[in-house]
């Protein structure tokens, strides 16, 4: 017996759906993209390019506290990515181009920020410099003054006040596939291109951690 058209177009929904949700499911979960923690299939632009030799260089370093960086199979841009200064003055990435950056987002009602960022302080104090920076971008929204009585509160001053006062930054690098919750931390190559990702907390003080930090400088910079 011939189906019906209603039947027909019963099935054919049936179907879209099926294939709407393997879609989603191959963006979630990262095919072809980032892998690892903080995963998801991302666009790279051709100027984000790394050696295999210097990923798996990348890739030996995470172990112990800073484990859970995943290193990128695809770099993906951030250049056009954009952040705002105390004074008001916008900026993006490509500002920030020929210097390897470390950059943290965060929240000053983020509690696992507080416990991480005076040791990423830390860390800017021992490498910072024309060619590494540590960069916290904080992401309160219309934040005002809290997020400078934060970094003085907890001691981490040296970190620069970067803000994201209306949160368009932190949605274009979740768009990326970047960002699921604070603290997600990158570490971006001195072309603006983020060639490793973690979410949650590490402990930036440790042994471990400076010693990724160093082979990142290393690696990623073409100086």
């Amino acid at each position: 017996m011939a189906e019906s058209p209603k039947k027909r177009g019963l099935m054919f929904v049936a179907v879209a759906l099926v294939l709407g949700m393997v879609a989603g499911a191959a963006t979630i979960y990262g095919i072809g993209g980032f892998n690892g923690n903080g995963s998801n299939a991302i666009q790279t632009a051709q100027s984000c390019t790394l050696t295999e030799e210097k990923k798996e260089t990348l890739r030996a370093a995470v172990t112990g506290d800073v484990a859970t960086m995943a290193i990128a199979d695809k770099p993906v841009p951030l250049a056009e990515i954009g952040f705002q200064l105390p004074d008001g003055t916008q900026k993006t990435f490509a500002d920030m181009k020929d210097k390897v950056i470390l950059l943290n987002l965060w929240a000053t009602w983020c509690g696992p920020c507080r416990e991480e960022m005076p040791d990423l302080a830390k860390l800017q104090d021992k490498y910072g410099s024309d060619d590494f920076e540590v960069f916290a971008l904080n992401v309160d929204r219309n934040g005002g003054s809290k997020p400078a009585a934060f970094l003085r509160e907890i001691q981490a001053e040296s970190l620069g006040l970067y803000l994201d006062p209306s949160n368009k930054s932190f949605q274009a690098m979740r768009s990326k596939g970047l960002v699921f919750g604070l603290p997600t931390t990158m570490v971006l190559d001195d072309q603006g291109c983020v060639q490793g990702v973690m979410s949650g907390i590490a402990h930036w003080w440790s042994d471990d951690a400076k010693n990724f930090v160093e082979v990142a400088m290393r690696e990623l910079s073409a100086s």
